[in-house]
């Protein structure tokens, strides 16, 4: 396939696609994704270079996360967005061991929404702790790999959405009322898809329970 005829195939495709009323551009579409690394393998590949594949496996660069204090990470999954049925996936690691892990469904109708009930999942769990031990942590650190919700949380992005707006005044108080527990503030930190290993077990939870395929 001639470079010309792939940005053609390509073109198309994306018209195609943004054209279709099902599009949600705030849906992962690895589909519609995949289907265009092909057509750019194909050329890669007739102009003498190594395929995709062999250059890049979707992995994003690896986060250094500190291996001090309590670290949860969390992330979230849909079956179909807008819609549902949703899930969230939580790993709690202390000093660097993972100590707890879960998997849920949510009443979410969608990934977004679905997002902020990880986090909600994750402060949840601090309220298992006793009061007391929270104070001994040398720091809380909450991993999400949604920069939209971190954003949100951290006071960057106003929440302009209606159906996150209660989400997030629930998020914000059960913050506030931890960080007042602890001494300390619960940090909310952003982080690449899958890029350390708790966002990936995290991620590969969510998946399961909902049925759907990890990846």
């Amino acid at each position: 396939m001639e470079a010309f005829d792939a940005v053609v195939e390509i073109d198309n495709y994306i018209r195609n696609l943004l054209a279709d009323d099902r599009f949600d551009p705030h849906m992962t579409t690895w589909k519609h994704l995949g289907h265009l690394l092909e057509v750019c393998d194909e050329v890669l590949k007739e102009g003498g270079r190594s395929s995709l594949e062999e250059v890049d496996e979707h992995s994003p660069e690896p986060v250094k996360v500190p291996d001090d204090g309590l670290v949860i990470s969390c992330d979230a999954s849909s079956k179909t967005n807008p819609g549902g049925p949703c899930s969230v996936g939580v790993v709690v690691e202390l000093r660097g061991i993972k100590i707890h892990s879960f998997a849920r469904t949510t009443p979410a109708l969608t990934v977004n929404q679905a997002e902020y009930d990880a986090v909600y999942e994750s402060l949840s769990y601090l309220g298992t702790l006793l009061n007391h031990y929270l104070r001994e942590l040398s720091s809380i650190r909450i991993y999400s790999d949604s920069q939209l919700i971190v954003n949100q949380l951290n006071g960057i992005y106003k929440v302009s959405d209606e159906s996150l707006k209660r989400r997030h005044e629930s998020v914000s108080d059960c913050r506030a009322r931890y960080s007042h527990s602890a001494e300390k503030p619960i940090e909310i930190i952003w982080a690449p898809r899958c890029s350390t290993p708790g966002l990936k077990l995290a991620n590969a939870l969510a998946q399961k329970e909902i049925g759907v395929p990890v990846h």
